[in-house]
């Protein structure tokens, strides 16, 4: 293919944007990337270090932070602020005149053996959820106004709007195997119901609760017939978003198993998959990003031995992805790269 991608490297490359049961739909997102509120800005970690990329300019700027490697950069829904964290302490980054510098510190409890961390922002006030997750799970609740921390077992993640918090926890049934509880609770810890046709939902045993990278809660329903995704409204209703089909019929490879949503947009109507598709909601594919693939294949060459992460711009035009520490921005309606060079 010259200087695009062979067959069997496409396929491990594409195997780097292969998460399932995870979704990420608005700012308050925390990954290794987020944009600003305005997608005027991206902030990014490259090996640990908190950048943030000026869109328009193109002019990038350190954080100025104590942390020796972060985990999680989150953007609050204020645009001058942002948080990063490395494993249980958080640190909320205030941006001054271009000059973006940590401006308070939370050290939320330890949760032991804990190896994956998840930092989201409240979608209106000042205050964020921190999942710690191993062998347990537990979530803190940050209320950076109070200067409170509230810790609970389990995961949780704001709803739509923010009055309310989703909790997931396993429980075991007699000698079955765990399955999961999901408790919708007000921010006042007072106990909301969900209706009869969401529990049968989130009862069914083809249901997975997506990991809560982001916000709304969102749940995958596998079939044979394929994959259906609901999300949560701002009343606590789910909502179906997504029908996609076992396998999609792609040009030049055959047929495709489908693997599900992975990474969605703000308005929740387009999906990223494996390979760098775009599909809509009924799982009709709306571009390949064979260009982008052929860009990454030839400025980052080892990039099938990284990881990634991966953010929808505001405007559901961009996706800023992070592969081996450079920041990668991809049009995906021009299948137009953009790809920053390696940091020190």
């Amino acid at each position: 293919m010259g200087n695009g991608l062979n067959r069997r490297k496409a396929a491990s490359l594409a195997s780097l944007f292969l998460f399932p049961l995870l979704a990420a739909c608005d700012v308050s997102v925390g990954t290794r990337v987020a944009w600003s509120p305005s997608g005027r800005a991206v902030a990014f970690l490259s090996n640990g270090r908190p950048w943030v990329y000026d869109f328009a300019s193109g002019s990038l700027t350190k954080v100025v932070a104590p942390v020796a490697t972060a985990d999680q950069v989150a953007w609050s829904s204020q645009e001058s602020l942002l948080a990063i964290s490395t494993r249980n302490v958080v640190e909320l980054v205030s941006e001054d005149q271009g000059r973006y510098a940590a401006s308070a510190v939370f050290t939320a409890p330890e949760l032991d053996g804990a190896t994956d961390f998840v930092l989201s922002w409240h979608p209106k006030e000042k205050r964020l959820l921190l999942v710690q997750s191993g062998d347990k799970i537990s979530t803190s609740e940050i209320v950076a106004s109070s200067e409170t921390i509230d810790t609970s077992p389990g995961y949780g993640v704001y709803g739509p709007g923010g009055s309310w918090i989703l909790w997931v926890n396993q429980a075991a049934v007699g000698h079955q195997q765990d399955r999961m509880v999901f408790v919708r609770e007000g921010l006042d810890h007072g106990v909301l119901p969900l209706s009869d046709e969401d529990q049968a939902i989130l009862g069914d045993s083809g249901s997975a609760m997506m990991w809560p990278w982001g916000n709304p809660p969102c749940v995958t329903q596998k079939h044979d017939e394929g994959t259906k995704l609901y999300c949560f409204d701002e009343a606590g209703r789910l909502r179906m978003k997504a029908a996609l089909p076992k396998e999609t019929e792609t040009p030049g490879n055959g047929k495709e198993v489908d693997t599900g949503a992975v990474f969605i947009n703000r308005a929740q109507t387009l999906f990223t998959r494996d390979s760098f598709e775009i599909v809509d909601a009924k799982g009709k594919i709306k571009t390949h990003g064979k260009h982008f693939m052929d860009a990454v294949s030839r400025e980052i060459p080892e990039a099938a031995a990284s990881t990634s992460n991966i953010a929808w711009s505001p405007d559901g035009n961009w996706l800023a992805i992070v592969i081996n520490g450079r920041l990668c921005l991809w049009n995906w309606r021009n299948d137009v790269a953009r790809i920053l060079p390696k940091l020190d």
